[in-house]
């Protein structure tokens, strides 16, 4: 059984009450209930915790205000119900948690917490953490919702990630620096299927090994953000769950975005990828697919440029590729028992080699062929004339297709010239 009981843990740090005091406490508490508090009150220190913030209830607003705990598993801001807006303020955090998945699962240790329908909005604050699983900024619970805008969260302990969504919750960051440099911290994050996270403008910054700038367990929107991972991906998303980059830079030391099942059964699934328009940049493939079904789509004028594959499949997993009016460049590999289908549309022009996939083109996209390639399924009804393909262009170079496969039976086990030479034929 865990040993943090979560509906608990704000009284974790409070003195038991005597046994004769106790039909007092529940009276006291009865009435307690139906009161707001005010602002002195609810900003009161959690009992045994100088310094810190603890909010069940009401709606309070502060300005000007400093926070700060360095005791294990403590927490500097905790709001459990009601609101609590905080503006120009500093929250400080230091000490390492003693549980790694209460830490995950439950904000242990956070700088910020809001849980049990709790709501935080922050504004032009600072928050700092220095610790083992010390995040900034977390959110968990149904109805659980935080705000992040302007200011900037800054994590540098291992398993410390900048802002976090999980179970439930809502977190919305909004022109904020979220910068992590410890071991297997995202900067952003949603850990759980149903936590929802967005982005807005500001910067999400990696610079920890395993560390992407943004990860997906859930459903992630980065709109205009600048994301930078130096030791690990973009961004990633794990099992059934979405990512989408709407008009972002995005840039990775060791990939661009990739696409995973971790050994967590419960996410497994079909995963979406969607990047609008912006930028992505790779150190190595744009787009790894690994032991999972993935759409990924492409579209609105990005900007895709990797040193390694435009698209990686691998580990069994299996990719369909959208490209829509879109100009890429780089090989699509479909290794092992690994497949892929890539979809040409709306003007789409590919320059690369494709090995282990589909290609499909529509009347407007054309494909410029870099390398020998083997392909599974091919269909490009518009572009054949005769026994000559128009809108691909072979440069001299050999593509394959698979006769036995009964999507490629209009091509009838024929040998077709490419533009530019080279030729498309049946596998041997």
């Amino acid at each position: 059984m865990n040993p943090l009981n979560p509906r608990n843990r704000s009284d974790l740090l409070r003195p038991a009450l005597p046994t004769a005091a106790l039909a007092l406490a529940v009276t006291a508490v009865a009435v307690a209930i139906a009161v707001v508090p005010t602002a002195a009150q609810a900003a009161a220190p959690r009992d045994g915790a100088s310094g810190t913030y603890n909010q069940s209830r009401g709606t309070v607003s502060l300005t000007n205000m400093t926070y700060d705990t360095d005791t294990a598993d403590g927490i500097a801001v905790l709001v459990s119900g009601g609101t609590f807006n905080l503006d120009g303020s500093t929250v400080t955090k230091s000490g390492d948690s003693s549980s790694l998945d209460n830490t995950r699962i439950y904000g242990q240790n956070a700088a910020v917490l809001a849980e049990y329908g709790g709501a935080i909005n922050l504004s032009g604050s600072t928050i700092i953490t220095n610790g083992l699983g010390a995040s900034g900024v977390f959110a968990t619970n149904d109805g659980s919702a935080t705000t992040v805008t302007g200011g900037n969260v800054a994590t540098s302990g291992g398993r410390s990630g900048g802002a976090v969504a999980n179970t439930g919750a809502t977190l919305r960051v909004r022109d904020t620096q979220l910068t992590t440099s410890g071991a297997q911290s995202a900067a952003a994050a949603a850990t759980v299927s149903d936590a929802h996270l967005t982005l807005t403008g500001g910067t999400a910054t990696a610079t920890g090994p395993a560390s992407p700038a943004l990860a997906s367990e859930g459903t992630v929107t980065a709109s205009g953000t600048t994301l930078r991972s130096a030791a690990d991906y973009a961004a990633t998303v794990n099992g059934a769950n979405t990512l989408t980059l709407d008009h972002a830079t995005a840039t990775g030391g060791a990939g661009g975005i990739r696409a995973f099942n971790s050994s967590n059964g419960s996410l497994r699934g079909h995963a979406t990828v969607t990047v609008k328009g912006g930028s992505l940049d790779a150190t190595g493939d744009a787009f790894h697919v690994d032991g999972t079904t993935a759409a990924v789509t492409v579209q609105d004028g990005a900007t895709v440029t990797a040193s390694g594959n435009l698209l990686d499949v691998v580990g069994g997993g299996t990719a369909t590729f959208t490209a829509v009016g879109e100009t890429l460049s780089g090989d699509v590999r479909a290794t092992g028992s690994s497949s892929a289908t890539v979809a040409l549309t709306s003007g789409t022009a590919l320059s690369g080699a494709v090995v282990g996939a589909s290609v499909s083109l529509d009347a407007d996209s054309t494909w410029e062929v870099t390398g020998d390639s083997a392909l599974a399924a091919f269909s490009d009804a518009a572009g054949i004339s005769g026994d000559t393909i128009t809108n691909v262009t072979g440069n001299g170079h050999v593509v394959t297709y698979d006769a036995t496969l009964s999507a490629n039976s209009a091509l009838g086990g024929r040998t077709y010239t490419l533009a530019g030479g080279g030729t498309l034929q049946p596998a041997s």
